[in-house]
């Protein structure tokens, strides 16, 4: 029951959180006016209504898609830290090089 009741407050918060961003994406881009109160509708603000329903949904039941986790190492970062371990592996001291 507990757990239920997190999940729900974790999604009324992210719509609302997502609903304020919206209003001030609108206002900025003043399709929302507040002097003379008045909305002009256009077309991606249907884009903007569905990702906040859906968004928050989707943030709450996949965390794991929305979570960056330092575990996580790009193809390119680990093929560069094999690179560097190679070089450290194959390294035996030389000429021009400091001994220890």
């Amino acid at each position: 029951m507990m757990k239920k009741l997190i999940l729900i407050l974790k999604i009324v918060s992210s719509f609302l959180l997502g609903a304020l961003c919206a209003v001030g994406i609108l206002l900025y881009l003043r399709d929302i006016t507040i002097d003379p109160l008045k909305y002009t509708f256009k077309i991606y603000h249907v884009y903007f209504c569905i990702t906040i329903l859906l968004l928050p949904i989707f943030r709450v039941t996949h965390e794991k898609w929305f979570n960056s986790s330092e575990e996580y190492v790009s193809p390119r970062g680990k093929a560069l830290q094999q690179h560097h371990d190679d070089i450290a592996n194959q390294y035996k001291g030389g000429a021009g090089q400091p001994k220890g």
